[in-house]
């Protein structure tokens, strides 16, 4: 997971899902490993917000690196 290397986002995320096990099965880590990788546009965050269950922060965060790396 590219996800484990955003602590701002992962943390977060590991908080919900503890043990390596868990956190990368998660629908919630699979979600925001596509925003970070670049598969995901960042316009779509808003509707994911929900479903990743981020605080606002970490949100913030994953959107920033999502707007750096989308490739339309």
């Amino acid at each position: 997971h590219k996800l484990r290397r955003h602590a701002a986002v992962a943390d977060p995320l590991r908080a919900v899902y503890p043990g390596d096990r868990a956190f990368a099965d998660s629908p919630a880590a699979a979600l925001a490993n596509g925003y970070v990788g670049g598969h995901r546009a960042p316009a779509r965050l808003d509707d994911d917000a929900p479903r990743l269950g981020l605080p606002e922060e970490a949100t913030e965060n994953l959107r920033t690196i999502a707007e750096d790396r989308y490739r339309a």
